[in-house]
């Protein structure tokens, strides 16, 4: 019921959320019918750890079709292999581990950088993979604009200088790294988020994914390598066409 209708969350969720007590007794008040299912939600809502009420009143597991996962899935039952204030790394299995971040609109600070190094340090040791993943509703808005700023505000360049340079050290470690890399975009992967796709051996996006180095709009240069990987990528084109201009 998301799908297609701008919710973020569905019915039963929204019912859950505002408590199925409270909006039968206002049905009630208000004279109106409340339906079977409802009636049988109250005291205990239409989710149990995730699981959706059945019409018998029992809890089921929700079934994916074959070949679908959901890290949703994966964080109900198990405990990150890392975590910090701004992302974590999930094992989903297969050898895979999946970056998550976590941060508001996903942007990208110093916390994520360093889930980035842990994720190329802790990789290789157990695993064969990393899927960088998240289920928000945008991919990444980019570096967090107001965390530089307010270093920016007291002349903090020291700061600026290190972010930039882990963060294009970081990048770089990802595309260097000894084991494949996917980026699994969906919604706005901007700035710094499109700069991390950049640096992936492989893209799988989702078909609602907007991806762009917008910097440009606020006066800035995208500083993690994105200029440089999306011009390596350009020269690599195979229908670019030639002629005595050179790409760059």
């Amino acid at each position: 019921m998301r799908l297609g209708y701008n919710w973020q969350f569905g019915p039963f969720e929204l019912a859950d959320r505002i408590g199925v007590d409270w909006l039968v007794e206002r049905l009630e008040a208000d004279a109106i019918e409340v339906p079977p299912l409802l009636r049988l939600a109250v005291g205990r809502g239409f989710y149990d750890q995730g699981e959706p009420l059945g019409l018998d009143g029992s809890y089921r597991p929700i079934v994916r079709p074959p070949g679908v996962m959901l890290l949703a899935d994966i964080k109900r039952s198990a405990a990150p292999l890392r975590r910090n204030r701004s992302a974590a790394l999930w094992d989903v299995g297969d050898g895979v581990v999946c970056l998550e971040f976590t941060t508001k609109a996903n942007t990208i600070d110093a916390d994520v950088i360093a889930m980035v190094e842990e994720a190329v340090a802790l990789v290789p040791q157990l695993h064969k993979a990393l899927v960088i993943y998240n289920e928000g509703a945008d991919f990444s808005c980019g570096a967090n604009l107001a965390e530089v700023d307010a270093e920016l505000a007291c002349g903090n360049w020291a700061a600026i200088d290190t972010l930039v340079t882990r963060g294009q050290r970081a990048y770089q470690a990802l595309r260097d790294a000894p084991f494949p890399v996917v980026g699994a975009p969906s919604g706005m992967a901007l700035g710094g988020g499109r700069e991390v796709l950049l640096h992936c051996d492989a893209i799988q996006a989702h078909t609602e994914t907007y991806m762009g180095l917008v910097e440009c709009g606020i006066g800035l240069i995208p500083g993690w390598g994105g200029c440089l990987a999306m011009l390596e990528r350009w020269t690599q084109a195979g229908k670019l066409p030639r002629g005595p201009m050179p790409v760059v």
